[in-house]
């Protein structure tokens, strides 16, 4: 999942333009072209866009041609010096840059009227919203803030000027994706009175006295009886409640997010008082009652609860925005659960805000909760409390990707499965019906729930992986081992050097192949690291949240295939007066090849090459993806969340703390593992290919 560094990497280009020398005399100019355009540390990059704009100029443009002129002519005057070099993610990081230069070149087809309209468009809406943004709001949140501003001023500007017939013909997004930009824009936190440009400092790091030290934002309250007097802001609990410590550049995570309610937790509560409490609110309140029951069941907040029911509708399902999907992904950012949103239209209020709606709803509940308590001990039912609940309460034992669906929100422990779990959303209903009669059952009276069942016959929603084989991997193994069996039968006839050499690559991508089939492997690349001892430890590239290693147990089968491959590189040498001093050392795969009887080899060899000499002999991939078998894994162990982890190397057990495996030892997770392999064996027919040259 790419995270944004959005407030972080507007300071890396003032420290860039600092160090070039030219900040101190052009602040005004270059902060108005930072602020509107929110640039990266690349002159290069800085010049090109300026170039897009001046091609395409509009009127309403709100930096002026002369100050575009004037900003060319700084960098061309600009000395050469060496900078920090910072790395950075262009599409999430700067994310109105990205969006001007994304307009251009997704549309320029369609002519400069069109894209003048739309760049300018474009670039003042963003300056509008930032300027309204809440300054502690997350950064990921604000660039999805933006990336819906700019397909909202696109379709905008595609409907304004439609008559123009290249315009008439570009692709518009879907009422579906639509939905979705308004969720990115409904769930941001606005705070007029101190915006994301009103808290931003503008100050390069070597003006900064104290770099790391807490900032205190101080606002002034306004009172018709009191001097005006300084209120600190207060941070306010996030959607994900992760501490966070505000510093010069923003928000810092610290710590892990606690995913779903643990059973250690003193603020957990018990089912009889949730169960009493929804009792009572139909007593009081019988209108909120839908909704509190709906978020006990879902585990969702009352936030996204309440956004959820504004986008649905005129829809039969109800359709929820995923929270923390990864941001540079195609897979489905929304979930539809198959619940009628009719009985639950009346809460909301059009005229009102989201944050505003919520705020009224909250209200109302903490009234309700306060009478509650008089009555009744034990934790106070916090309505989103009662949410984070419903797992422990309603089904405790399960552990997988369908408890962050039904919530809709992919937590910290899952980012990275959840990209290799293929679901429907009826899976996500099989959950939601086992709480459903859980609830049901301690319910004094059961009808509350009537008008909040799962409707399965409504149509099927995909989500997560879209990677999985589209071939038979049998067949795939297969086919490596009759074009062996074929070699082998004509090298027994003519014994060519060539044919010696296929023998030996058909065993090489065999191996390789067992190995990204048995260990979940990424395709072999420039980080990755292979070793074998009594363990197979791979070491790949990192997750945004954590490192990729881990330590897994090596199957009989892919032992025995690699003792024979090693054997064969051997004879192989030996008949071509080939010397490797490092034979023994070579954990990664060889391609051999023999170019007019002159032996060479490719060590280490690449996927990519891999899979070139798979087509040599006019065998087919596993498609569609690279890493189709990981996929396979991670989607046939979704219901094992520790083994599956465990296997693709996500290596943060013990962040998920409710789990039940959290603090299995590696003894059990191995053997769960060890069983795994038995059971992909026996379901492909996989064996070694063996041949003894000698």
């Amino acid at each position: 999942m790419s995270e944004s560094n959005f407030t972080k990497s507007l300071g890396w280009t003032i420290n860039f333009w600092d160090e070039l020398g030219i900040w101190k005399d052009n602040e005004a100019l270059l902060k108005k072209f930072l602020t509107l355009l929110t640039v990266p540390p690349s002159i290069q990059r800085q010049r090109s866009i300026l170039h897009i704009i001046k091609l395409n100029y509009h009127s309403d443009f709100l930096l002026e041609m002369d100050e575009i002129e004037a900003i060319l002519f700084i960098f061309k005057n600009i000395k050469y010096k060496k900078t920090t070099e910072v790395s950075f993610n262009i599409g999430v990081d700067y994310p109105v840059y990205f969006g001007v230069y994304d307009i251009y070149r997704r549309d320029k087809k369609a002519g400069s009227e069109y894209l003048s309209e739309l760049i300018s468009t474009f670039v003042s809406d963003c300056y509008t919203q930032l300027k309204t943004v809440d300054y502690y709001e997350n950064d990921t949140k604000i660039y999805k803030l933006i990336l819906a501003v700019r397909e909202i001023s696109r379709l905008k500007t595609i409907k304004k000027m439609s008559n123009i017939e290249k315009v008439s013909f570009l692709k518009k997004p879907s009422d579906f994706e639509i939905s979705r930009y308004h969720s990115y824009i409904n769930n941001t936190e606005y705070f007029r009175e101190f915006s994301f440009w009103g808290g931003f400092n503008y100050l390069p790091e070597s003006k900064k006295d104290e770099p790391n030290k807490p900032i205190e934002l101080k606002i002034k309250k306004k009172s018709s009886k009191k001097k005006d007097q300084d209120q600190d802001i207060k941070s306010q609990d996030s959607d994900n409640y992760i501490p966070k410590i505000f510093l010069v550049k923003k928000k810092s995570w610290t710590t892990a997010n606690k995913e779903i309610e643990s059973v250690f937790d003193y603020s957990s509560l018990s089912l009889q008082s949730v169960v009493g409490f929804i009792a009572f609110v139909d007593e009081k309140k019988s209108e909120l009652n839908s909704l509190l029951i709906l978020c006990f069941l879902t585990g969702m907040t009352l936030k996204k609860a309440l956004s959820a029911i504004r986008f649905s509708t005129n829809k039969k399902s109800l359709t929820v925005s995923i929270s923390n999907t990864p941001t540079d992904s195609d897979l489905c950012s929304e979930i539809e659960l198959k619940i009628s949103p009719a009985s639950l239209l009346h809460l909301d209020e059009p005229t009102l805000s989201i944050k505003k709606l919520v705020d009224k709803i909250a209200n109302k509940f903490s009234y309700l909760t306060r009478q509650f308590s008089e009555f009744n001990g034990g934790n106070s039912l916090h309505f989103d409390r009662i949410a984070s609940n419903s797992n422990r309460l309603l089904t405790p034992h399960v552990d997988d990707m369908r408890v962050h669906y039904l919530r809709a929100k992919i937590g910290f422990s899952m980012s990275a499965p959840f990209s290799y779990v293929a679901l429907t959303n009826e899976n996500i209903g099989d959950l939601y019906q086992k709480r459903f009669d859980v609830l049901s059952n301690h319910l004094e009276v059961p009808g509350l729930l009537s008008k909040l069942q799962w409707d399965s016959t409504l149509a099927n929603q995909s989500l997560g992986s879209n990677r999985l084989p589209q071939s038979s991997i049998a067949d795939f193994f297969r086919d490596i081992s009759v074009i062996f069996e074929s070699k082998k039968a004509l090298f027994s006839l003519s014994r060519s050097n060539q044919l010696r050499v296929d023998l030996v690559n058909l065993i090489e991508i065999n191996t390789y192949f067992l190995e990204l089939l048995f260990f979940s492997n990424r395709p072999n690349g420039e980080k990755s690291i292979s070793t074998f001892s009594d363990f197979f430890i791979r070491k790949d590239k990192n997750s945004v949240n954590y490192e990729e290693y881990k330590a897994l147990p090596i199957p009989d089968l892919y032992l025995k295939q690699k003792e024979i491959l090693s054997n064969v590189r051997f004879s192989l040498y030996k008949h071509l007066n080939f010397t490797d001093e490092d034979i023994s050392k070579n954990d990664l795969i060889i391609i051999h090849i023999l170019n007019n009887e002159v032996y060479d080899q490719i060590k280490s060899a690449p996927h990519r090459q891999i899979l070139e000499i798979l087509k040599t002999f006019n065998l087919e991939e596993i498609r569609p993806s690279n890493n189709t078998l990981r996929h396979f894994s991670g989607n046939a162990l979704k219901f094992k969340a520790i083994t599956s982890r465990a296997l693709l190397g996500h290596n943060e057990d013990g962040f998920y703390y409710s789990s039940p495996a959290s603090s299995s030892n590696i003894v059990s997770i191995h053997t769960d593992i060890s069983e795994y392999y038995n059971t992909l064996i026996q379901e492909f027919s996989l064996q070694e290919l063996t041949y003894d040259f000698d």
